[in-house]
């Protein structure tokens, strides 16, 4: 059985122990981009939970699909 919990821990720790993961791209004023390494705050990254068990399957499917849709942005942490 998959402990949301823990795993949200856990990774919120990688992300608070490496600025790797806490690193952005950012467009200066003159258009260059350059990286912005964000403090540790343990709002960065939450679980997204979906309590699929009442849906059908191709309910989730249309929400793999939506979710794989979504823009990546760059400027946002995580990058993951």
């Amino acid at each position: 059985v998959l402990d949301e919990f823990k795993l949200e821990s856990a990774l919120q720790y990688l992300i608070a122990r490496h600025e790797s993961l806490r690193t952005v791209f950012v467009e200066t004023e003159d258009g260059f981009p350059t990286q912005k390494v964000y403090p540790y705050e343990s709002h960065l990254f939450k679980l997204h939970r979906i309590n699929a068990q009442a849906l059908t399957k191709q309910e989730i499917d249309k929400i793999i699909y939506e979710f794989a849709q979504r823009p990546f942005d760059l400027s946002c942490p995580p990058l993951f």
